[in-house]
Order: structure tokens, then C-alpha cells, then sequence
């Protein structure tokens, strides 16, 4: 009988998404500078080489966590947007904007609570880090 295992993107897709979900709730818990590398690799259960590996460092990592919901979020919005401009009006430019933010801050899949917590930080958060988020 032969053995299935899980390929190396799998096993990469998996540790880095499990890095992601600790360093989201960590970030939103304590802030940038109230967490560790360390503390994130033990909430995830990894290695702190395989967060250097994945995201170089915090920072990266900080920035990664935003870059995950932002990136669908906007997608989102400007399929949205296509819809609105067919037939134009301020409810439907609104509703583009709006609807896809309150479903990523209500479902867990998409970031939920501690996202919301995580947005919610970002002006506490060192300037810098605000300006790459922007950016």
C-alpha cells in the first residue's frame, strides 16, 4: 500500500498559514511591538527559523497579516465596483465599498474578530509600519 503524503506546498502552504492565524492573534492582542517572534512561533507550533524562512522577519510578517484579507478585499470591492458602474448610483458605489469590509471583519474564514482588532490597532502601531500598510 503506498503512503500518501502531503507535498512540499502543501506543507509549506499549511506552516505559513499557521504562522498567520497566531501572529493575527497576537498582533491584535498585544500590538507590534507587544509580540515576539518567539511568542508567534509557539502559538503556532513551529520553529522560529520557519518564520524567517517564510517572512524574513516581524515586520514582514506584521505586513504579510494585512496583505492576506487586503489583497481579496479589494478584489472584491472592484468587481463590485464593475457591477455598480453598469448601472450607477451612490447606493451601489456604497454597498462596493461597505459590504466586502463587513463581510471580511464578520466571518473568521476572512479574518473576523481578531482582524477587526488588528484595524483597530493600526493607529497605535509604529507610523512606519501604517505607511507600508497604506502603501
Amino acid at each position: 500500500m503506498a503512503s500518501i503524503r502531503k507535498s512540499q506546498s502543501d506543507r509549506s502552504a499549511e506552516t505559513s498559514g499557521k504562522i498567520l492565524r497566531a501572529a493575527q492573534k497576537l498582533f491584535a492582542l498585544r500590538g507590534f511591538d507587544g509580540v515576539t517572534m518567539r511568542a508567534i512561533a509557539s502559538e503556532a507550533g513551529v520553529n522560529l527559523a520557519s518564520i524567517v524562512y517564510y517572512f524574513e522577519n516581524k515586520e514582514g510578517l506584521y505586513l504579510a497579516v494585512f496583505r492576506q484579507y487586503a489583497e481579496p478585499l479589494m478584489e472584491e470591492r472592484m468587481k463590485m465596483l464593475k457591477e455598480a458602474d453598469l448601472h450607477p448610483s451612490l447606493r451601489a458605489y456604497a454597498r462596493a465599498f461597505i459590504e466586502p469590509a463587513f463581510r471580511l471583519l464578520l466571518d473568521k474564514n476572512l479574518g473576523g474578530p481578531d482582524h477587526a482588532r488588528l484595524l483597530w490597532r493600526l493607529p497605535q502601531e509604529p507610523e512606519y509600519l501604517g505607511r507600508k500598510i497604506y502603501d
